[in-house]
């Protein structure tokens, strides 16, 4: 609750892609409560945004907190040895489309630059939700045609 008590909106960072979600490169095993394997309280895939996302809205009901405007930082990266590969594009735009689908309103990368491959699928997607009637069903929750 006073994590998020000053913010405007709750941004979700689940990094699932090409992990190992079970044992760190720490030489830990990785479970709910131990271990550092890149994305905590992940399985490894895709529906790990839209998880993230749900917890995040069952948490503030929990507390009885208005739901903040929620935002998803996808993962468009690799490295650090806890990410094995960027993200596919099929991978990059099932994780955005997932989190639009989970209630998130915006989405942005931390990372820069990204693979000129990401770079061209985001911008595709990009444009793709920005016009109706993907831009009113992601803003009101109601499409118009």
């Amino acid at each position: 609750k006073e994590y998020t008590a000053g913010a405007d909106f709750v941004m979700e960072d689940a990094y699932p892609i090409a992990i190992n979600s079970t044992f760190s490169k720490w030489g830990t095993p990785c479970n709910t409560t131990y271990g550092d394997c890149g994305c905590d309280n992940c399985q490894g895939n895709v529906q790990d945004v839209p998880n993230r996302l749900d917890d995040l809205l069952q948490y503030e009901h929990w507390l009885g907190l208005w739901p903040k405007t929620k935002a998803h930082n996808p993962q468009a990266f690799h490295g650090e040895d806890y990410w094995f590969r960027d993200p596919t594009n099929e991978e990059e735009v099932a994780m955005n489309a997932l989190g639009f689908n989970h209630g998130a309103k915006v989405i942005a990368s931390w990372v820069w630059p990204f693979s000129d491959s990401l770079g061209r699928i985001m911008g595709k997607f990009g444009s793709a939700v920005a016009n109706q009637p993907a831009r009113d069903l992601i803003v009101t929750g109601k499409a118009k045609r």
